[in-house]
């Protein structure tokens, strides 16, 4: 999806500061303004702030007769020539406007605020603000003097420092000061946004373009993106990282599904095959049965049913081992977890199999831990399970007058169980195997006792659902040792 140029990361980023530039750049010039205006006029005050006293000097212009108008008209032309901004008034005790030279209708308010005077008079810190009778809702810089005759205040010569002229004046000038400003304050902005703009692309948003052009052309299964090492404060490496892990994560999922195809199509495989060679068995045994059934003899007949029946066993078998196998791989497979003696669980295992290994005239044996007992937890049921599968596994591959050993080992984290034979033993390159679904040795394929190639797979499944693993040592013509570990009950 393309970006405008306006919503693209460095357009926006560009603007946000452009918007900062401006607006900071405004605060500062604001704050500036106020601060310089304040010293402008405790500068202005502190010059004329002579100005009240020396005009009150120079001759009454208010006694007991009231306000001398000569006298004042003189000394207000007189100080107008020397500083136009000057704007003089007579003031009773009280504040109240007495008389100046100034147009009358331009002069609003009719007193002035004694208390800005008091403070003047009192020596205070500069700018001290105080009416200005022109413009009664601003305060202005002023010089004030009292005039005394004789001990007895008769008013005040009140001198604004910054009259009308003065404000035309600062006008005039403000309206160039601020234009140039403002116009090299846009210039800045400006120049800082393009500069910033520039650099954001260059150092910041490259990353991101880049790692979006990545995530554009991503395909199922690429590993483009390595994950960087070690964490980063940079967002931008964190996300690549995040990126980079999501293909590998995505990637892993797809190599496990593939494989997980073609286990399943080779599960198939199997499985059609090893049904159908019972199948195809047992078929040709009840067809010989029924085509041919005048024809055989009472001995002939039985050995044809009983193939017949060795078929079917052999084949209920391995239907009941697949059935077993999917339900332990499925998630919702739950352990009924008890506690038990293992040893009890051998001796049960070995009372069951002493049949099956005295017709192949294998010894059964049974070693006992010295403690006399181990009491571990469980699935029973399951266990019992793993415990048939290697026995009786290890007594199909243990020829006549070998020996197959059961023994038990108390450790200090649980029990150790180890099934051992001295049967043909497993070469070493079919080891890594012997655990797959429907894997059988060459041996086992050319005996007589072939199993359903599952056992081993399910003895593989049980344990892991326990959280422990099966160990296996072999060597061929010698022999085959299976051990696992159960956790201690308690």
């Amino acid at each position: 999806m393309s970006t405008g140029p306006l919503t693209s990361l460095s357009a926006r980023m560009a603007l946000i500061f452009l918007g900062l530039v401006v607006g900071l750049g405004g605060s500062l010039i604001w704050l500036a303004q106020i601060t310089a205006l304040q010293g402008e006029l405790a500068a202005l005050q502190g010059i004329n702030r002579s100005t009240a006293m020396y005009i009150a000097e120079q001759a009454p212009v208010i006694d007991e007769q009231g306000v001398n108008e000569d006298r004042l008209s003189e000394l207000a032309a007189r100080a107008m020539i020397i500083n136009p901004a000057l704007e003089i008034y007579v003031l009773n005790p009280e504040g109240v406007v007495l008389a100046h030279r100034l147009p009358a209708e331009s002069v609003v308010l009719s007193e002035v605020d004694t208390a800005s005077i008091a403070s003047f008079l009192a020596g205070d810190g500069l700018p001290i603000m105080g009416d200005d009778p022109r413009r009664p809702d601003e305060l202005t810089a002023f010089s004030v003097a009292p005039v005394m005759i004789e001990g007895v205040l008769y008013g005040y010569v009140y001198v604004v420092v910054g009259g009308e002229v003065y404000h035309q004046m600062k006008a005039a000038a403000e309206n160039t000061y601020y234009q140039n400003l403002f116009t090299s304050l846009a210039m800045i902005a400006v120049l800082s946004t393009v500069l910033v703009g520039g650099w954001l692309t260059l150092t910041v948003t490259r990353p991101l373009r880049q790692l979006r052009q990545a995530m554009t052309e991503y395909q199922v299964g690429d590993r483009s993106l390595s994950p960087v090492s070690g964490d980063s404060h940079n967002e931008v490496t964190q996300l690549q990282h995040c990126f980079a892990t999501l293909q590998d994560t995505i990637a892993t999922q797809l190599e496990s599904i593939e494989q997980l195809d073609r286990t399943r199509r080779e599960l198939i495989a199997n499985v059609s095959h090893d049904l159908r060679t019972p199948l195809a068995a047992l078929q040709g045994a009840l067809e010989l049965a029924v085509l041919k059934s005048d024809e055989l003899s009472k001995a002939e007949q039985h050995q044809v049913l009983q193939s017949a029946h060795k078929q079917s066993v052999r084949l209920g078998r391995l239907v009941n081992d697949l059935f077993e196998l999917a339900s332990l791989e499925t998630d919702g497979q739950e352990l009924e977890t008890e506690s038990f003696s293992i040893c009890e669980l051998l001796q049960d295992c070995r009372q069951d199999l002493m049949q099956l290994a005295e017709r192949r005239g294998v010894t059964l044996a049974l070693t006992m831990p010295p403690e006399g007992d181990a009491w571990v937890r469980a699935d029973i049921r399951l266990m019992q399970r793993v415990l048939d599968n290697l026995v009786a596994n290890a007594i199909r591959h243990t020829p006549r007058g070998g020996r197959v050993m059961l023994s038990v080992e108390v450790l200090e984290h649980g029990s150790r169980i180890a099934v051992a034979d001295t049967g043909v033993g497993i070469d070493s390159h079919e080891l890594p195997h012997i655990f797959d679904r429907f894997y059988q040795s060459k041996e086992t394929e050319h005996s007589s006792q072939i199993g359903t190639g599952l056992g081993l797979a399910i003895v593989k499944r049980i344990l892991a659902i326990h959280e422990t693993d099966i160990q296996v040592v072999s060597r061929v013509n010698q022999g085959t040792r299976f051990e696992f570990d159960l956790a201690h009950a308690g």
